[in-house]
């Protein structure tokens, strides 16, 4: 925990995870149209990809949690017609609107779009790949929205190392690779308490299968650890664990959500404007590190871990 008496904005993560624009930087009559409060005074160097947004379950009106594409709202949806964030938006699960700004969203004191056109797309910044989202998408979780941020203003900041949400979801994980369908029960148990409680979804039935509960606990640790170190090194240990020779979420082109100026059609896409970032390729030799040159100089019992000889 970093006290606001040795600890300005740009020493936290703020500073990073909050676009630059506003003033001079928009492309003429964007602030006209969706005006800003004040100007967003960040280093923007990440944002969540749409497959991280799909962790977040919607509540059907039947009840259920699915993922966004198999509910009835898009299943009705109009293209043109329909708004996209009644489309995609609402009936989130609750860490959705926590942890993610959308298009439509109150951001800071400000009603923030990413659609096309809108204050926080990258093309209406005359600095397009500079410091803002080509996702559709922004970090929440993270940010202190109480003062606009400014790189030189003083703040409190807690950053998470451990909590109780991470055990529960450890010790499900330690029960199904060790046990499998003999602790199914207890396994859904520690799901629904972050499930429920952070989420407010509904819980998991005692009767869902085992595959499914793995289905189901893979994307709970995703939605509940988002931007808590933690995605990394999942994908590693369950692609060791099955023996992967590649990790399919690791070599993959990240996807963006792409809306149009009026808010009433979509397309999901490649990221634009990083192309050399999207070129992600998971080869085994990354599933160790290696060991340092200077080691095995000096040590010659040593040998190189594999792939990086």
């Amino acid at each position: 925990y970093r006290l606001e008496t040795n600890t300005q904005m740009m020493n936290t993560w703020m500073q990073n995870l909050t676009p630059n624009m506003g003033g001079d930087k928009a492309k003429e009559g964007v602030l006209e149209k969706w005006p800003l409060d004040k100007p967003l005074e960040g280093w923007l160097e990440k944002t969540p990809s749409q497959e991280a947004t799909d962790a977040y379950l919607v509540i059907d009106s039947d009840g259920v949690a699915k993922h966004w594409s198999e509910t009835s709202y898009y299943q009705s949806y109009e293209p043109g017609k329909s708004r996209v964030f009644d489309v995609l938006y609402t009936n989130r699960d609750n860490r959705f609107h926590a942890s993610i700004v959308c298009d439509s969203t109150m951001y800071y004191t400000s009603l923030v779009t990413t659609r096309l056109g809108g204050n926080v797309n990258y093309a209406s910044n005359v600095q397009q790949d500079r410091h803002m989202t080509k996702s559709g998408y922004l970090f929440r979780k993270n940010i202190y929205e109480d003062k606009w941020l400014y790189y030189n203003v003083p703040t409190n900041y807690h950053y998470v190392m451990l909590r109780l949400g991470r055990s529960y979801l450890n010790y499900a994980e330690l029960l199904l690779r060790m046990n499998g369908e003999s602790s199914k029960a207890t396994v859904i148990d520690y799901i629904n308490k972050t499930r429920t409680t952070h989420g407010g979804l509904p819980a998991l039935s005692s009767s869902t299968s085992l595959a499914d509960t793995w289905k189901y606990y893979k994307i709970e640790r995703r939605a509940d650890l988002l931007q808590e170190n933690d995605r990394y090194w999942s994908l590693l240990r369950w692609g060791k664990e099955e023996k992967l020779d590649v990790i399919p979420e690791l070599d993959s082109t990240p996807k963006a959500i792409s809306i149009s100026e009026d808010g009433k059609s979509f397309e999901i896409i490649t990221v634009p404007v990083v192309a050399g970032a999207n070129a992600r390729r998971f080869t085994s030799k990354r599933y160790l590190l290696p060991v340092p040159r200077s080691e095995t100089v000096e040590n010659s019992n040593l040998t190189q871990n594999p792939g990086w000889e």
